[in-house]
């Protein structure tokens, strides 16, 4: 995963929603990112916002950053490790 997240952000691309929900196991355990829909291609706003209990608490949740993926992505290697969400919000 971690590895994917640095192409992405590579290619000027932020997932935007990185989370074990958008994490694909494909053959011989390689994980694969699916739903680019919140993502940010060369700093362009996203059109739509993630779930809330993998991102940090920003002032201004319509943007993101390399460093709210990278936290994402910690969040997202902590269910992992865990089984545990590490937030939960309204609706989990």
């Amino acid at each position: 995963a971690a590895q994917g997240c640095a192409y992405t952000h590579e290619k000027g691309i932020l997932q935007g929603d990185m989370g074990c929900r958008n994490l694909l196991l494909g053959k011989n355990y390689n994980v694969k990112f699916c739903d680019f829909a919140g993502s940010s291609i060369d700093s362009c706003r996203p059109l739509c916002g993630p779930g809330s209990e993998f991102q940090r608490p920003t002032e201004d949740m319509g943007s993101i950053s390399t460093s709210d993926e990278l936290f994402a992505l910690g969040s997202t290697i902590y269910e992992i490790w865990t089984a545990r969400k590490p937030y939960q919000d309204d609706f989990g």
